[in-house]
C-alpha cells in the first residue's frame, strides 16, 4: 500500500467518524436524544492529528482547526475541522501533496522490503534478512532524527529505542518488537549457523512493514 493511499483512507475514515461526531453533537444541541460520547470526540481528533503528523509541512495549511482549544466539543469546531479534512482530500486527489511519499513510508524502503520478499523466493534468505535489517535500522534512525532533532549525531540502536520509548513515540510493546526485529536482522548480518527458516524470515519481514505503517516519519 502506498503512502498516498494509506493517507487517503486514514482522511477518509476521519471524514466519517466526523460526520457521525457532528450529527450527534447537532442532535445533543437539539435537545433530541443525541449523545456525545468525548472518549469518541477525543479518539477522533486524535486520528486527525496523526494524519497530520503523517503528512508533515504540507499539512500546515490544513492544522490549525485540529490544534488544543477551548471549543473542544462545539460543533462550530467539529464543521472546521471537517471543513478541514475534506479540503485536505481534494489535495490529495488533485495531486497537490506528491511529496507525502517522502515524508510518511519512503518508497526506497518500500521497494527495499519488496526485494527482501524477492530475494527469500528465491532463496536468498540471508541477503532478505540483511536488506530487511538495514532498512529498518535507517527508518529507526531517521523516526528518532524527527523527534529528537538536538541528540546525539549517531546514537546507538538501545539509546534510541530508550529514548523514542521514554517520549511514548514508540510504546513499550513496540519497542520490545523493535529488539526482537534487530536481534534476528544481526543474527543474518553476521551469517550466524544455522540460518533463519523462510518462516521465520517472512515474519520479520513482515514486522518490519508493521513496524513502518505503526510509526510513520
Amino acid at each position: 500500500m502506498s503512502a498516498r493511499f494509506h493517507i487517503r483512507l486514514a482522511t477518509e475514515a476521519a471524514i466519517v467518524d466526523g460526520r457521525k461526531i457532528l450529527a450527534e453533537m447537532s442532535a445533543a444541541n437539539g435537545k433530541q436524544q443525541g449523545v456525545v460520547d468525548p472518549e469518541s470526540v477525543s479518539k477522533w481528533l486524535s486520528d486527525c492529528r496523526n494524519v497530520m503528523r503523517m503528512i508533515g509541512d504540507k499539512a500546515v495549511a490544513y492544522a490549525d482547526p485540529f490544534k488544543d482549544s477551548s471549543l473542544f466539543l462545539s460543533v462550530f469546531r467539529c464543521k472546521s475541522m471537517l471543513g478541514a479534512l475534506e479540503s485536505l482530500l481534494g489535495a490529495l486527489d488533485h495531486g497537490l501533496l506528491d511529496n507525502i511519499e517522502s515524508l510518511f513510508f519512503k518508497d526506497e524502503f518500500s521497494n527495499l522490503l519488496k526485494q527482501s520478499d524477492e530475494l527469500l523466493n528465491q532463496g536468498h534468505g540471508l541477503a532478505a534478512g540483511i536488506i530487511c535489517r538495514a532498512v529498518f535500522e535507517e527508518h529507526l534512525r531517521k523516526l528518532y532524527a524527527i523527534h529528537h532533532p538536538t541528540g546525539p549525531e549517531n546514537p546507538s540502536i538501545d539509546n534510541m529505542l530508550r529514548v523514542l520509548a521514554d517520549s511514548n513515540v514508540v510504546t513499550k510493546i513496540g519497542a520490545m518488537n523493535a529488539e526482537a526485529i534487530f536481534s534476528q536482522g544481526n543474527y543474518c548480518t553476521y551469517n550466524q549457523q544455522p540460518p533463519l527458516r523462510e518462516s521465520d524470515l517472512r515474519v520479520l519481514i513482515q514486522k518490519v512493514r508493521n513496524f513502518f505503517i505503526q510509526h510513520p516519519l
